[in-house]
């Protein structure tokens, strides 16, 4: 195989199909202690708030040597069936990362200079409310009709900094080491506002989509403080609702497409959305 011809992969090796990616097709290659993860890259997989570019996937991981905040880069190849990346393969354990764990190795991430022409995400509340807007047009008319009355005002905002972000910080994608968390599945990273990856990290569509408990309230503030940024904190928590209506649309879109597994995500992020509300209004009855 041109893995192999190429010399990236040995011809002795053992091959087995590696589990939990949602987007594209990971094997392993094993021989000996020598563990290569080959990562086929499947260009249809890409979605609103998830592009999925190979070609940028290396560059981040070659810029991201020796900062044990990603695998070891091994090499890129371009094949009939798709393009490939080669890292080796994480050891990690199995006992879920708690978020506050998660969102140091963010913190480390964003304080680093990313490497050039990376796409820019939304950098407003008026953009964030925007894309939203714009999955919801492609998704069914029930769902989207239900999500527009819920839709958030507003408040004007711009999220300000620009951050080296990850784009996809999921629960499988920030591996336990003994070193320390290691992000991977880098398909999809970008430069903007921490907010977006802080965002991701909490999400709780994006931990019952894979298989994870979402965070709670207090789960949630220690992994804010953990982050070590009052600032962007502060901007995380006003944004909150919108973003959690982005990530509600964002699932409707997908349950309209067949991915039955984001119903369970639509109502996790719609819980959370009554809560904020909830919090909202307490808030403001507390004032008058």
């Amino acid at each position: 195989m041109a893995l192999e011809e190429s010399g990236l992969v040995d011809a002795g090796a053992v091959w087995r199909r590696l589990g939990g990616g949602r987007t594209n097709k990971c094997w392993a290659a094993l021989r000996g202690d020598d563990v290569r993860v080959c990562k086929l890259s499947l260009s249809a997989a890409q979605t609103p708030l998830f592009p999925n570019d190979a070609q940028v996937e290396a560059t981040v991981l070659r810029h991201l040597t020796n900062t044990e905040l990603a695998p070891t880069f091994l090499g890129y190849l371009e094949t009939c069936d798709g393009d490939c990346i080669v890292y080796r393969y994480v050891f990690g354990s199995e006992a879920a990362l708690k978020a506050a764990a998660a969102m140091r190795a963010l913190r480390r991430l964003h304080r680093l200079a990313p490497p050039t022409n990376l796409r820019r995400v939304a950098g407003s509340s008026r953009e964030l409310l925007a894309e939203a807007d714009a999955m919801l047009t492609f998704a069914d008319e029930d769902g989207s009709e239900r999500l527009r009355l819920l839709r958030p005002e507003d408040p004007g905002m711009r999220l300000g900094g620009m951050a080296f972000l990850h784009g996809d910080p999921v629960p499988g994608n920030v591996i336990r080491t003994p070193a320390g968390p290691v992000l991977i599945d880098w398909q999809c990273p970008a430069v903007g506002s921490p907010i977006h990856d802080i965002g991701m990290l909490l999400s709780p569509a994006m931990h019952v989509v894979n298989g994870a408990r979402p965070p709670g309230p207090a789960e949630e503030t220690q992994a804010l403080a953990a982050y070590g940024d009052a600032e962007v904190a502060a901007t995380y928590r006003t944004l909150a609702p919108i973003l959690a209506w982005r990530m509600a649309a964002y699932c409707t879109w997908k349950a309209a497409r067949g991915d039955r597994s984001y119903e369970a995500g639509l109502e996790a992020e719609l819980r959370r959305l009554k809560r904020l509300r909830d919090q909202d209004q307490a808030t403001h009855s507390g004032r008058t």
